[in-house]
Formats: C-alpha cells, sequence, structure tokens
C-alpha cells in the first residue's frame, strides 16, 4: 500500500494548464522535474493500452529516476 500525497496532475493538452481539476493544478509535462515527484500514477483517457505504453516508455527513458506505480485503473 502507498503513502498518497498527490502534487498535481500532468496533461499534455496546453489548454488545460494552469487550471484545476478536483483541486489539483494541472501542469505540463516538461515541469516533472520542477515538481520533484518521486512517483508517478500513470492513467490514460478511457484506458488506452497504446498511449499508456507511449507515455510510460517516455518517462522510463527520460525519467529514469521516477518510480511508475502499478496502473489501478486498467481495465
Amino acid at each position: 500500500m502507498y503513502k498518497v500525497n498527490i502534487i498535481g496532475i500532468i496533461d499534455k493538452n496546453s489548454n488545460k494548464w494552469g487550471s484545476e481539476i478536483g483541486g489539483y493544478k494541472i501542469y505540463s509535462p516538461e515541469q516533472i522535474k520542477e515538481l520533484d515527484a518521486k512517483n508517478i500514477l500513470l492513467t490514460t483517457k478511457n484506458s488506452n493500452e497504446l498511449i499508456y505504453r507511449n507515455v510510460k516508455n517516455f518517462l522510463e527513458q527520460n525519467h529514469p529516476n521516477l518510480n511508475l506505480l502499478p496502473n489501478i485503473f486498467k481495465q
């Protein structure tokens, strides 16, 4: 079980950056390092597996120090 401290939400849609959803600020993907996150819970709209794999590969290659948590939303 993980102790959760949500910092915010990362979204590639620039129209959403700076706004909030559920009380959490939406950031650009480029801000991941600035947020000093240790763990990432990766999920995609409609649990799209192809997008999920692409984003997961990107994070693993470009942010190897991040810990990807298990995808609890996978159908």
